[in-house]
């Protein structure tokens, strides 16, 4: 064996161990910031459990709480609010905190090009929420004076 060969076996291995153990560090510190949740497989994530959704969130909120974590396909981190105290101190109380959030896949984004009133924020939803809590008023006034009106004729 010349000493080629032999530094340079040493050296591969060394060196294939210490990006491996850097790998290792760096994905645990990114999960560990994160909400408790179920481990999944590494390229599918937890994705091939969930049969009927809601009812696996159901279970997974007995086991892991009103707030947890997952990964699905491709690594994806999905976290999910369960309860109604939890959600409105997420999206209520604490809604500029988790303003900007991905939007995903939703049905809104499939087929509306991102169009739509479900997932707005900022000044695009201020404007839709006065409209839409202004519009059955005077919708309701409207119909009542023409009810009135037709009414009386």
């Amino acid at each position: 064996m010349s000493l080629d060969q032999y530094l340079s076996t040493p050296l591969l291995v060394s060196a294939l161990v210490l990006v491996l153990t850097w790998l290792i560090f760096d994905w645990w510190n990114q999960n560990r910031k994160l909400p408790p949740g179920p481990w999944g497989w590494p390229i599918v994530g937890y994705y091939p459990y969930l049969t009927t959704t809601h009812l696996d969130f159901t279970k997974l909120s007995k086991k892991y709480g009103n707030v947890f974590s997952f990964r699905t396909i491709g690594g994806r981190l999905i976290i999910i609010l369960n309860g109604i105290k939890t959600i409105k101190e997420v999206l209520v109380n604490r809604a500029d905190e988790f303003d900007g959030r991905p939007h995903g896949n939703t049905i809104v984004a499939w087929m509306g090009k991102g169009l739509g009133i479900t997932q707005e924020e900022g000044q695009p939803w201020s404007e839709h929420r006065k409209f839409f809590c202004r519009q059955p008023r005077t919708s309701a006034s409207v119909s009542w004076k023409w009810k009135k009106e037709s009414t009386t004729k």
